[in-house]
């Protein structure tokens, strides 16, 4: 599933380092669920955040990335993903 993911993004990877980027692409979510739940709690003081709703947008920068990659000249993210929170009250 993950490769036909990359292939439909245009990416041809080699099919043996699959198993090393997978590992890769699901340790980088789960370290973004924890600071993400980490915000949540300090932020909205969302105890137990839900998540409701998970996008991708490969094509699509944030504004954070258009301006990393355009004023301090960083490579842009390989791929974005937003994720939708259930809040305290129950709403997005």
């Amino acid at each position: 599933q993950f490769y036909n993911a990359m292939r439909k993004k245009g990416y041809r990877p080699p099919v043996e380092s699959i198993p090393s980027v997978l590992q890769i692409h699901n340790a980088v979510n789960e370290r973004s669920w924890v600071q993400l739940c980490k915000w949540e709690k300090e932020l909205h003081n969302n105890q137990d955040p839900k998540l409701v709703k998970f996008v991708g947008r490969p094509k699509d920068l944030s504004p954070r990335a258009w301006w990393n990659s355009r004023v301090f000249m960083t490579q842009e993210p390989f791929d974005r993903h937003d994720w939708y929170v259930e809040d305290a009250e129950g709403g997005e």
